[in-house]
């Protein structure tokens, strides 16, 4: 669970820098991706839980991709 929240916040941190990088108030990426401001903050926070669907309407607006990569965890010799 630590691991996840430790992404969450570098996710958050990668979605603000994109957003200033590219001069827009959160505001303005609310108003281009369909979302409140409130919500662009609590996203860049990291206190919103996103879809995957915001996710992709927000690496679009910041001229970012957008990838998921599903990987198989190395299993302990005993469970394979």
């Amino acid at each position: 669970m630590q691991d996840l929240k430790m992404k969450s916040a570098i996710l958050a941190k990668q979605l603000r820098d994109a957003r200033k990088e590219l001069g827009l108030t959160q505001k303005e990426l609310g108003e281009i991706i369909g979302v409140t401001r409130q919500r662009i903050t609590r996203i860049e926070s990291g206190t919103q839980n996103v879809t995957i669907e915001t996710l992709q309407k927000l690496a679009a607006a910041l001229d970012y991709d957008f990838t998921i990569e599903l990987k198989q965890k190395k299993r302990s010799k005993r469970l394979a």
